[in-house]
């Protein structure tokens, strides 16, 4: 019974409940998986809450993410184990599902492949929506910009298509990773981006590609290529690791893989090879991209004029000439330590989005809410309840809490980050008991009922006091 005792406190909190100073409880950026999880417990409670997605729908990302349109996670429809009590066994095999009490909102009734389509995640996606009550709390074609008010303690959301302003206590950022990694490199201009780069292989005929990158995303558009490209070069900047030997899943996968039997094997054209930092572009002056490793020669006027020199050797020259044509300063790509490429596609992963968080604006008011980022500005950097280490307030879901487990468990995929929306939105039960929603009935009778026990407990301490002043007239009686 003691714990009643606090019963009157915790329902006086909920009177903030009905502080107008803001329009939303909890502010969720972002309608992937994340957003739409943490959306989902929010919904279940009864919380008053917004969702913004910049896209006409959600699960944005995986409309043209992966370019080549397989997803990596798998899809584990059968286990030999069914019923209610195995349910958690099963949620193990199963990378895709959402969490929800919803049986039949299982991603295996979409795809029957292990490795399924990535349009299948995106059928997936709206359905759950859909199913789950969300559809009216979810706002699209809505690209948030998230500051802070000034002196408030409160955040505030520009919608930029429509203007709309939105006050929040709580945001809850699931934008996931979607800027590109763009190091930055002599010649920048003439690479192609994993984000644009054209996907039919037919426009590859014939060619040597170099692609920026050793992950899964280069692996995949290598495995893509190969029926037609003349040769492929893969160039990381460390060696490359696979997830059957570090038992971590964002390493390279075997599904896309084969790009080392090619390189390996007796037959195979392909390479793989390392550079750090990557190599310096130029531009070939009669054609294609001439890529310049660390090692290589510099790309000064002499060089240049020495590979020209070269190039203008018939193709039919004797070694004689050559070698007289060598002596007089011609250089081919390799006496230079250079490679000749036709095309260069840069697949280096993502890095957090930090344009969702501007700069705050004087005149209105505002300040930034920017999150403080890790030392490569990958993640942000998190408390262990997913909350910004500078901006109190702001939480984080999806793919961005790996930032907490990187390299270490599975956060960054639906079946790991799942859980961790689950853990926020516990902890945001117990951190914000204000902003618990209750009906109007049951808040006018907390109301009474707290006023009831406040009364109650002042007319207890006023008799507590009376009886120790008793005791000590009565002791002093006793002393006199």
């Amino acid at each position: 019974m003691r714990s009643v005792r606090w019963l009157p406190a915790l329902l006086v909190l909920t009177l903030s409940a009905c502080d107008p100073s803001h329009d939303f409880s909890y502010c969720i950026v972002g309608a992937g998986p994340g957003g739409v999880q943490s959306a989902y417990y929010l919904h279940a409670r009864g919380a008053d809450f917004v969702v913004f997605e910049r896209g006409p729908g959600p699960g944005t990302f995986f409309k043209p993410y992966p370019r080549h349109r397989t997803l990596i996670s798998i899809n584990k429809r059968f286990t030999g184990k069914g019923g209610a009590a195995n349910d958690q066994f099963n949620m193990r095999h199963d990378w895709n599902s959402l969490l929800s009490d919803n049986q039949t909102l299982r991603f295996g009734r979409y795809s029957s492949k292990y490795f399924a389509p990535a349009g299948d995640m995106v059928r997936y996606m709206e359905d759950f929506v859909q199913g789950t009550g969300l559809a009216p709390h979810v706002r699209y074609n809505s690209s948030a910009a998230i500051r802070r008010k000034a002196g408030t303690g409160l955040f505030e959301i520009t919608v930029a298509e429509s203007g709309e302003v939105t006050t929040c206590r709580v945001v809850i950022s699931a934008g996931g990773l979607w800027k590109p990694h763009r190091p930055g490199m002599v010649g920048e201009e003439l690479v192609e981006e994993y984000q644009s780069m054209p996907v039919e292989p037919a426009g590859f005929t014939n060619q040597t590609v170099a692609i920026l990158g050793n992950g899964n995303s280069a692996l995949e558009t290598a495995n893509a290529l190969y029926n037609v490209t003349r040769q492929i070069h893969v160039i990381g900047r460390r060696p490359m690791r696979f997830s059957w030997q570090t038992h971590y899943v964002g390493d390279v996968r075997a599904v896309n893989s084969d790009h080392i039997d090619r390189y390996l094997l007796v037959g195979g054209t392909d390479t793989v090879m390392e550079m750090n930092p990557l190599p310096s572009l130029v531009k070939d002056p009669t054609r294609g991209i001439i890529l310049i490793p660390p090692w290589g020669s510099k790309p000064t006027a002499a060089n240049m004029e020495a590979l020209a020199a070269w190039k203008r050797l018939s193709p039919a020259a004797s070694l004689a000439d050559k070698i007289k044509a060598y002596h007089d300063g011609a250089r081919n790509y390799k006496d230079l330590g250079w490679m000749r490429v036709d095309r260069v596609l840069r697949c280096l992963g993502w890095r957090f989005d930090e344009t969702m968080f501007p700069d705050g604006d004087p005149e209105r008011g505002t300040e930034t809410a920017m999150p403080e980022l890790d030392a490569i500005g990958k993640y942000p950097v998190q408390t262990s309840t997913f909350e910004s280490v500078n901006q109190q307030g702001l939480y984080f879901s999806g793919t961005t809490t790996h930032g907490r487990d990187f390299r270490k468990s599975s956060g960054g995929f639906i079946h790991g980050f799942r859980y961790n929306a689950r853990a926020l939105d516990k902890w945001l039960q117990v951190r914000y008991l204000s902003l618990i929603h209750i009906s109007e009935p049951t808040r006018l009778l907390s109301i009474s009922y707290a006023v009831f026990c406040l009364k109650k407990k002042k007319k207890k301490i006023r008799d507590r006091r009376q009886v120790r002043d008793d005791r000590r007239v009565n002791k002093r009686g006793l002393l006199l």
